[in-house]
């Protein structure tokens, strides 16, 4: 069966009335499923779009999330309602308290719309592993992943508690959704916390741990890369990471940064598209 990625949330919109803000919410149908992928912002945006599209959110399987920061979950507060029974997969650090430190040093919050006893009250339970998981056949989650340091984006105006205080927030909830077909893997990422390349590498260990020859192709790398601000040596590092991968289609959005975005176009200019609230991709 056919793969369909619906954009729903995103800084940008590609279609005249649709919303846009500052978010991430992907609506994936693959071999017969449909799940949400992020959930955007508060805000009614997430709704407002789908109805736009005329996708029922209600119809959803399942809600993955990348990290539990607030402009990925925030829309589980609209959702909520209509969403029972819905299980949502994610790393156990999801629900870890995040803020981001202001440049006057005050605090503000940044983590999950929702605590898990507040899902769980209206039926919508969490599955957490720091491992993969798979939703469905060919659905897969890659948990925590291995990080090359290089292409780690460099966050020190983002925290989280911990056992021992609030530290900078080493993401360790950062993860991405992979859609594995005939054709290959499909590579979604929220923000890339980890690191876009260090994700797609963690995807094809995921899929092909004895790196049997030709049977981790990657056909698209979809979503945000968090390269935002970077200096021009990660931006470098990503670009010649990626290059190494090969994949077929490279689709940036969210925090991907306008200069990042330039310098993906000029590397990548017969591959990469960027994404926008409203955009479609079919695999």
């Amino acid at each position: 069966m056919a793969t369909r990625i619906t954009v729903l949330v995103d800084d940008r919109k590609a279609l005249g009335g649709m919303k846009a803000e500052h978010g991430l919410a992907l609506w994936v149908e693959h071999e017969g499923h449909k799940l949400l992928f992020d959930t955007g912002a508060p805000g009614h945006t997430l709704v407002a779009n789908a109805a736009a599209l005329s996708i029922r959110l209600e119809d959803a399987e399942a809600i993955c999330l990348s990290h539990g920061h607030i402009d990925h979950t925030g829309g589980l507060a609209a959702l909520a309602p209509r969403m029972g029974g819905v299980d949502i997969y994610a790393h156990p650090d999801v629900f870890v308290n995040k803020y981001a430190k202001a440049s006057s040093g005050g605090w503000h919050p940044r983590g999950i719309a929702m605590s898990q006893c507040q899902l769980e009250a209206v039926g919508i339970f969490a599955r957490l592993s720091k491992g993969a998981q798979e939703p469905f056949p060919g659905v897969l989650l890659t948990g925590e992943v291995e990080r090359e340091a290089r292409f780690v984006p460099s966050t020190p105006h983002l925290y989280a508690d911990s056992p021992v205080g609030r530290i900078i927030d080493p993401f360790h909830d950062d993860q991405a959704l992979v859609l594995r077909g005939r054709g290959g893997l499909i590579v979604l990422s929220g923000c890339a916390h980890s690191g876009i390349v260090n994700l797609c590498r963690g995807a094809q260990r995921l899929t092909n741990p004895q790196r049997l020859l030709g049977h981790d192709h990657i056909r698209a790398v979809v979503g945000g890369f968090h390269l935002v601000g970077a200096s021009p040596q990660l931006v470098q590092a990503t670009i010649e990471g990626l290059r190494a991968l090969d994949p077929e289609a490279i689709h940036p959005c969210h925090c991907t940064g306008d200069p990042a975005l330039v310098a993906l176009t000029q590397a990548f200019p017969y591959c990469t598209k960027q994404l926008a609230a409203g955009s479609v991709l079919e695999f």
